[in-house]
């Protein structure tokens, strides 16, 4: 709509060059239109405005919008404000981040952008770690950054630069991203979850106990238990299983359970796997992998468990667990 009103010259815009002429910027929901501030120019602005909301059903925020006169006298910009019920605003101003006057830019001006490299500087070194970037690496994100400091101070040009070292900057991210985290793998885990209900060794307490309504829904419990390598109770430790149990269903069927799984012996020593998921009172539980830690960092997958023996004061499930890992 705005190209077409620049071609039909309904809004005249800005000139660069003999073969360029500017009417408007647009990014994503920030929009800048140029104009010479004749009242033509700028009725036909609020005609084009008008026309996007009915088309669109969309409303322009006219509240937020600004008019900044660059030059001639100041009666201009504020007419130009009162045709487009608008607020005025004046340089030095921000577009994108980035900032702009109606002349050269200060060297305190670039401050802002200074700043945000920074911050995003440490965000980037914390991703480089994870990746387990070489010392190398590491020293060329610091150096590369160093550059970036002293470009955006010494700089006097047109803030095009900027982009350039943002999407310089972006690069090293990607290698960080892509590179160095190695292949994703599939374990496959079995073990046994042993639970005591009731005793001096209880491994579960119900936090929550309602019993309305002659069902258990509502009741929550708190868990403990052993992680062990067989259904026997004398069978190899290798971990726990702590987590929550919710009787989140009416019918006393199913339940939610968030479960961490912390190993602590063998392989995956001083590792853990973050389960949630329903529990079912009878038959095949699913539920799915969302996190991890140790040698588990970026675990996804499921889990599969079924109840393979119980008394009246305990229970043992069987876990087959598949995770992919890196």
């Amino acid at each position: 709509m705005m190209d077409k009103a620049g071609q039909n010259g309904l809004i005249k815009g800005v000139r660069m060059s003999d073969e360029l002429v500017v009417a408007h910027l647009e990014f994503a929901d920030d929009f800048v239109v140029f104009t010479s501030g004749d009242r033509n120019d700028l009725l036909n602005l609020k005609l084009l405005l008008v026309a996007y909301e009915l088309a669109s059903g969309l409303k322009a925020n006219l509240a937020k919008t600004k008019v900044v006169h660059v030059r001639g006298c100041e009666e201009r910009g504020v007419e130009a404000a009162a045709i487009l019920g608008c607020k005025r605003g004046t340089f030095p101003l921000k577009y994108l981040g980035l900032p702009l006057r109606d002349g050269r830019l200060a060297r305190e001006d670039w401050n802002c952008i200074i700043e945000k490299c920074s911050f995003a500087r440490d965000g980037w070194r914390r991703l480089l770690e994870k990746a387990e970037f070489s010392l190398e690496e590491n020293q060329m994100l610091v150096e590369k950054d160093e550059r970036i400091r002293s470009l955006v101070t010494q700089s006097k040009s047109s803030s095009f630069l900027i982009f350039f070292l943002l999407f310089s900057a972006c690069e090293v991210i990607a290698r960080a991203s892509v590179h160095h985290v190695g292949d994703e793998k599939l374990t496959h885990l079995h073990f046994y979850f042993h639970e005591i209900d009731a005793g001096p060794n209880s491994t579960v307490v119900m936090s929550v106990d309602l019993h309305k309504n002659g069902t258990t829904f509502g009741n929550i419990g708190i868990f403990d238990n052993t992680l062990r390598t067989g259904p026997e109770p004398s069978s190899a430790l290798i971990g726990r299983a702590q987590g929550i149990g919710v009787h989140s269903a009416l019918d006393d069927k199913t339940g939610l359970t968030t479960i961490n799984l912390v190993f602590t012996a063998g392989e995956y020593k001083d590792s853990s796997l973050a389960l949630l998921g329903l529990f079912k009172v009878t038959g095949e539980s699913d539920r799915s992998i969302v996190g991890g830690s140790g040698r588990f960092r970026l675990a996804r997958g499921y889990a599969l468990s079924k109840l393979v023996n119980s008394t009246t004061t305990t229970l043992v499930v069987e876990f087959d667990v598949y995770v992919k890992h890196y």
